[in-house]
Formats: structure tokens, C-alpha cells, sequence
């Protein structure tokens, strides 16, 4: 995880890129979560007044979907055209930092230089899910296992960070009570 900052229309503006690969079986463990939390919450107590993004080139549909699951106002989302001024935005850091464009016509599918490791059964799950965020990622970026990644701004705000952290920590406590309920039965 790096935090970079950059001038963006005469404001100082600090952006949060970062890379991970999780295996399938340990997906859904948040095993990066806590760390990237606690990084972000400090910058912010650091930095009150400086807006903070999130910008990810996301390569497979699990972390799209966890994004839009626990983060406010991602872009872009379902059902939302994104903002010209926010695609304008997405733009000029994804070609600020050297991520390639798949098609001229399309701003936001870029060449990361990786590609994700999906078996075919890994595959086959992906497009069965109807998780919202999913389909929304296999439609806008249909070429992920191409190592194409979809670029996705998320603004970071104390307050979106603690909701996140509430949804995040309310679907653990409700995962715990399923379990504990599937052991007394």
C-alpha cells in the first residue's frame, strides 16, 4: 500500500493504491483489511483537511465486490453514470501512473501487467454469482483474466472509513451467529 500526493486542481490531494492477491480459500479472511484501515485512519488524523482517494486498477471481481460492499460512493457503480468530473479525475491518475488503456473508447479498463490466478472452477463461480458488484464488474471488464483491471475511485473520508468498518464488522458478527446457530442445531 503507498499514499501518494499529488496537486489536483490547486489542492494538495493524497491518493492510496495498493495490490494484493488472495487464494480462494482464504478470500472473504479481510486478511489485509485491518492493516489498510489503520494505515488510512492515520493519515487522515495526520491530514484532516486533505482529501484522500482510494484508486485501484481492481483485476478480479472479489475485490470490486468487496469494495462496493463496505465502501461508500465507489466509481464507478451500478446504476450511477459516473460524474464527468470524476471520470476526468480517474483518467488522468490511471495515465498519471502508467496504466495503459485496453481500448481508446474506454477510460476506465487499463493493463495492470498482471493477471489473476483462476482455476476453471474459480471461473465457472464467478459467472454463476449474483452479487451485484460482481456482475457489475464481469460486465464493465470482461477481459479480467487477461490481467485488465477495472480503475476504481473510492474517496476515503473518516466517516466512510468508519461506516465501512461498521458494515465490515456487522457481517462478521452476523456470520459468527449463523455459525453458532448451524452448531446448537
Amino acid at each position: 500500500m503507498h499514499i501518494y500526493e499529488r496537486e489536483i486542481d490547486g489542492r494538495m490531494t493524497a491518493i492510496v493504491r495498493g495490490e494484493t492477491g488472495t487464494l480462494r480459500q482464504y478470500r472473504g479472511a479481510n486478511l489485509v483489511g485491518g492493516f489498510f484501515a489503520e494505515r488510512v485512519i492515520r493519515y487522515v488524523a495526520a491530514h484532516p483537511l486533505r482529501r484522500l482517494y482510494f484508486l485501484g486498477s481492481l483485476v478480479h471481481p472479489s475485490s470490486y465486490g468487496q469494495l462496493v460492499r463496505y465502501v461508500d460512493g465507489v466509481w464507478p457503480r451500478e446504476g450511477v453514470e459516473t460524474p464527468a468530473e470524476i471520470l476526468g479525475l480517474m483518467t488522468t491518475l490511471g495515465d498519471a501512473f502508467g496504466l495503459d488503456r485496453v481500448a481508446h473508447d474506454n477510460a476506465l479498463v487499463r493493463k495492470v501487467g498482471w493477471q489473476t490466478i483462476d482455476s476453471r472452477t474459480d471461473r465457472a463461480y464467478w459467472e454463476r454469482c449474483d452479487k451485484p458488484g460482481v456482475v457489475f464488474f464481469l460486465r464493465e471488464n470482461p477481459g479480467y483474466e487477461e490481467g485488465h483491471g477495472l480503475l476504481t475511485l473510492a474517496p476515503l473520508t473518516l466517516g466512510a472509513v468508519t461506516r465501512g468498518g461498521a458494515r465490515y464488522l456487522f457481517a462478521q458478527a452476523r456470520r459468527r451467529v449463523r455459525r453458532l446457530a448451524a452448531r446448537a442445531r
